[in-house]
């Protein structure tokens, strides 16, 4: 039959029949659901009645309503309750005091079945009252457990399972004496600095202090500091008492089964809420808690004496959570007194912890405590712009905060953090492309050991001091280098103002040679154009020389027949020789020799391989002479010392020059039969400045050398296999490769 919804009417009844009767109409009609509430006697009356009990058990098996029943389960109704329970689910609520069913969510019936003579209920519809009972019955279902678990307890003889929260001073220490009056092995407590007060000076001491003398064993986590000493060297004497510190959160564990954890509170008084558990599964997760903390806990006595010394107890923790590392960075900077040392592993990481606002702090803890902070970090140019902006902004204490920059061969991965040489925090650097310290950062270490922390100091400031002198030494060389410059531009100018006056000498000395007949005028002309032609060298070198570290030296390029070149060079030697009187010259077309001065003059032969003809190669023809002629009068200068020595044996120069068709490049060798090179030229022969020659430069060969370099080729020098005298030579390409300095024409 289909229930049609009469109009919002409240009836009242006083007595046991009426409201049986409203009761089994109320079954008849339920078609979803029948919820009620009632307290632990209730249960027992309603149940009690046969056609209730039926009527319940025709809604679950003939209509499959879901019947579901709040009650208090205690040994009284126990066997009551499991009569109903195929029907119907069941759960147990303590202290439970009301009694009413909401039936299909809209009709509600109030009862209070006892044995006193006139009971009474009421009976509505009233969609108010009926949606605020419905209400009330889920939130108390959900705070409920259920039934079997409740039967299991009472078979167990356990207590009920629940949590509650304490409100008030007064009440939570009137609970907390009643736990304490009831415990029977132990009572473990976990507190702030502010924990050994609360205990010692306050109502609860006498009892707490009187638990050890019944077997009792007290444990008891707190951070030790000067001002709580007294209160736990008090503690000390009742109970096992061990420091951790910062530690935080106020609870205590009663024999393994029962928690409490309370507010903060001011020192010497109670917190104002607390809250009591028994539940099983979250006491052990709170003594296991407990057990953690404790084994990492200090001994009291260890951390008295520790107080009393002025010491601390070395630790070193490693930290995985990196926002646990930034705000430790926070914590750090604050507490420092006298210094602060940094050291960023990336210019990135400096300009993170700048966006974190580790700069700020940084800025207090120097305005308000005058802490000396001195930071080393790689270098950008944001990093500039920032500290030369930091630096002008903060003028009244930027005295007390310097920032160095450290070179690429000085970073590190690790960024360190050295507070007071008491404390280090050491953070590995994880991805360097991220935008924050949180997201690029992974493991930190952070200690308090004298031996990791005085290490830390040491390679910081080994490296502080390394930055110090890279920065000295880059004011050094740039001084130098604008010394250089400056001294480049005076040879320069120098050496072009003694060019001015020595090409008219060579000029008029020679011709004066040609017209004099006077040989003793003819000698003095002769030492002149002589000299003159040494200075006129020497200018050449000089201003090449700084042409070639100015990169400005270029080479004017033509196809030039090396053979005839060198044919040439040899012909303009054997004048310039016969008549200054220094050497004797043998073309390779000249067979002719002058027995009188055979013993007088050093030969030159000029001996090319017999498949090179004329060879046309690209080269600039001044720079190859100037090249030959420097290895030349080496070569000269080297023969004549060997006989100026003491031996007036000849010593041939030789000019060879091979064709290399596998390389596709040309070798020319001078070969002489001097006295060779010195061991101590080895690794720095064609240097600037390097001679051993008397009245030597040691320039020519340095020129050589990047002339040569210029057109593509290089050039070497060994002693010769006999013993007697050495040879340079150069390679030239046949094919013109540029490199080193330019050979734009």
């Amino acid at each position: 039959m289909k229930f049609t919804q009469p109009s919002e009417a409240t009836n009242a009844f006083h007595n046991s029949e009426m409201m049986g009767k409203n009761m089994v109409e109320t079954l008849t009609w339920v078609v979803d659901k029948f919820d009620a509430c009632l307290d632990h006697r209730e249960i027992s009356l309603l149940l009690a009645k046969d056609e209730i009990r039926k009527g319940l058990l025709k809604l679950k098996v003939g209509k499959s309503v879901r019947i579901r029943i709040l009650t208090e389960i205690n040994k009284e109704n126990v066997s009551e309750i499991k009569k109903i329970m195929p029907s119907a689910e069941i759960r147990h609520l303590d202290n439970i005091g009301s009694n009413f069913v909401v039936a299909d969510g809209r009709q509600y019936l109030g009862y209070a079945f006892s044995s006193i003579v006139q009971p009474h209920g009421i009976s509505t519809n009233t969609k108010v009252i009926v949606d605020a009972h419905q209400f009330l019955f889920e939130f108390l279902w959900n705070a409920s457990i259920p039934a079997e678990i409740r039967m299991g307890q009472l078979e167990r003889n356990l207590p009920v399972e629940k949590t509650e929260i304490l409100y008030g001073q007064e009440n939570i220490v009137k609970h907390f004496l009643y736990d304490l009056k009831y415990a029977q092995e132990s009572f473990d407590s976990c507190t702030d600095f502010t924990g050994p007060s609360l205990f010692v000076d306050s109502p609860i001491w006498s009892d707490y202090a009187e638990l050890p003398k019944r077997g009792i064993r007290l444990r008891f986590i707190t951070e030790i500091n000067r001002e709580n000493m007294m209160y736990c060297e008090k503690l000390l004497k009742v109970c096992e008492l061990r420091h951790l510190e910062k530690v935080k959160g106020n609870f205590g564990i009663i024999d393994g089964r029962s928690y409490g954890a309370g507010s903060s509170a001011e020192e010497g008084q109670a917190p104002a809420q607390l809250i009591r558990s028994n539940i099983r599964a979250f006491v052990e997760q709170q003594q296991y808690f407990f057990e953690t903390l404790w084994s990492k806990a200090l001994p009291a006595e260890r951390r008295i004496e520790q107080i009393q010394r002025g010491t601390d107890e070395e630790f070193i923790d490693t930290i995985k959570d990196p926002h646990e590392l930034q705000k430790l960075t926070y914590e750090l900077i604050k507490s420092s007194r006298v210094e602060i040392m940094i050291v960023c592993a990336t210019s990135n990481a400096f300009l993170r912890q700048v966006r974190a606002g580790s700069f700020k702090l940084l800025e207090q803890a120097a305005a308000d405590n005058g802490v000396n902070i001195r930071i080393l970090s790689p270098s950008n140019k944001k990093i500039l712009s920032f500290t030369q902006r930091y630096d002008k902004n903060t003028l009244k204490f930027h005295d007390q905060i310097k920032v160095r920059h450290l070179k690429e061969d000085l970073q590190t991965k690790i960024s360190l953090l050295l507070v007071d040489k008491k404390y280090s925090l050491a953070v590995e650097l994880k991805d360097d492309t991220k935008d924050r310290t949180v997201d690029a950062i992974g493991l930190g270490t952070y200690s308090n050991s004298k031996s990791t922390v005085l290490s830390y100091a040491s390679i910081f400031e080994t490296l502080w001091r390394q930055s110090e002198l890279y920065e000295r030494l880059e004011e050094l060389n740039e001084e130098l280098r604008l010394r250089d410059a400056a001294q480049r531009e005076f040879i320069n100018t120098a050496a072009h103002e003694l060019r001015t006056p020595i090409q008219p000498i060579l000029g008029l000395s020679e011709i004066i040679l040609k017209s004099n007949k006077d040989e003793d005028l003819r000698e003095y002309l002769i030492i002149i154009a002589r000299n003159a032609e040494r200075l006129h060298r020497l200018t050449n070198n000089i201003l090449d020389v700084t042409r070639i570290e100015g990169r400005i030296l270029r080479l004017d390029k033509g196809m030039v027949d090396l053979d005839n070149l060198i044919s040439s060079l040899v012909t303009e030697y054997q004048t310039s020789i016969e008549q200054n009187k220094i050497g004797k010259i043998r073309n390779k077309d000249d067979e002719s020799v002058n027995k009188e001065d055979k013993n007088l003059f050093s030969q030159v032969y000029y001996r090319p391989s017999a498949d090179v003809g004329p060879v046309m190669i690209e080269l600039d023809r001044d720079r190859i002479i100037q090249v030959l002629s420097n290895l030349v009068n080496n070569a000269l200068n080297s023969s004549n010392k060997r006989r100026i020595i003491g031996n007036n044996e000849v010593f041939p120069i030789e000019i060879f020059m091979k064709k290399d068709d596998s390389s596709e490049e040309i070798t020319i060798r001078v070969r002489d039969g001097g006295t060779g090179i010195d061991k101590s030229m080895n690794g720095k022969l064609f240097t600037k400045f390097v001679t051993t020659t008397d009245g030597g430069t040691g320039l020519g060969l340095y020129v050589s050398k990047n002339l040569v370099e210029a057109h593509g080729g290089k050039i070497w020098a060994y002693n010769n296999s006999n013993g007697r005298g050495a040879t340079f030579c150069f390679t030239l390409p046949l094919k013109t490769v540029p490199r080193g300095l330019s050979s734009e024409r």
